[in-house]
């Protein structure tokens, strides 16, 4: 099961530095990287695994949202490229 975003904006992101917040944005950006490539190619995706891998994708984009949303309200300049 997955945390939703509030809850992950609440439990994850709450209290990072500026820092700690790009480097988790862009971890978010190259995990549904990954999974996209994957999902397209037919790659193994851990399918045998729960969630799956397009629930994955859907919470980790919702997660970057909130990242986002987060660095936004902290008042700092973006340093990263919207995509």
């Amino acid at each position: 099961m997955m945390i939703g975003p509030k809850a992950y904006s609440a439990v994850v992101l709450a209290g990072m530095t500026k820092e700690e917040a790009i480097e988790e944005i862009k971890t978010l950006k190259n995990s549904i990287k990954e999974l996209e490539t994957a999902l397209r190619s037919g790659e193994e995706t851990g399918e045998e695994f729960y969630p799956k891998p397009q629930t994955r994708l859907s919470a980790f984009k919702e997660y970057l949202a909130e990242a986002k949303r987060y660095f936004k309200e902290m008042g700092w300049e973006e340093e990263f490229p919207e995509e």
